[in-house]
């Protein structure tokens, strides 16, 4: 589903043009977003605060591995994760249970020991709560402030290092 060469694939199969056009669309569409993205704000103090508490730091993502392999690259926390679970890998996507147990399963825990953090309040916090974890929505600007049932919500990754001492 994420696979962005399938994607242009189809739009052009259905369009009429020709496919050969699908893999540079693809590579300009990565390479753009590459160059373009930055970390969030206080990640990078975030994932070092986290891990000089001895968490174990994972990333769980609906995106395909060798994308997210290269942003973790591009944005300099591939070595800052000790794990990485895709919805390729598990062949389901968030906010299926199978991509959350993985997470659990890779972090060495049992799904009540962890804590997902995500910006999608219903594919990330609701579906880790549903997956039996602790689950935090990453609330960025221009969001409208939500109750998490179960959960909790921070507005910046400032604050994640706090919130999951008392979780």
């Amino acid at each position: 589903l994420h696979n962005r060469l399938l994607r242009y694939q189809a739009l052009l199969e259905e369009a009429g043009l020709p496919i050969r056009h699908a893999p540079v669309m693809s590579r300009l569409y990565w390479s753009t977003l590459l160059e373009a993205m930055r970390p969030n704000p206080g990640a990078i103090e975030a994932l070092e605060a986290l891990r000089e508490k001895g968490f174990a730091i994972g990333v769980g993502t609906n995106m395909t591995a060798d994308c997210q392999f290269e942003k973790l690259i591009r944005l300099d926390m591939i070595d800052r994760v000790d794990f990485l679970v895709t919805s390729e890998e598990v062949t389901a996507e968030k906010p299926d249970r199978k991509l959350f147990g993985l997470c659990a399963e890779k972090a060495g825990c049992a799904p009540g020991e962890c804590a997902f953090v995500g910006d999608n309040l219903r594919a990330d916090a609701l579906g880790a709560i549903d997956a039996g974890m602790k689950g935090v929505w990453l609330r960025l600007e221009g969001k409208d402030e939500q109750p998490v049932p179960g959960g909790a919500s921070i507005r910046s990754l400032w604050e994640l290092p706090a919130l999951l001492e008392t979780l």
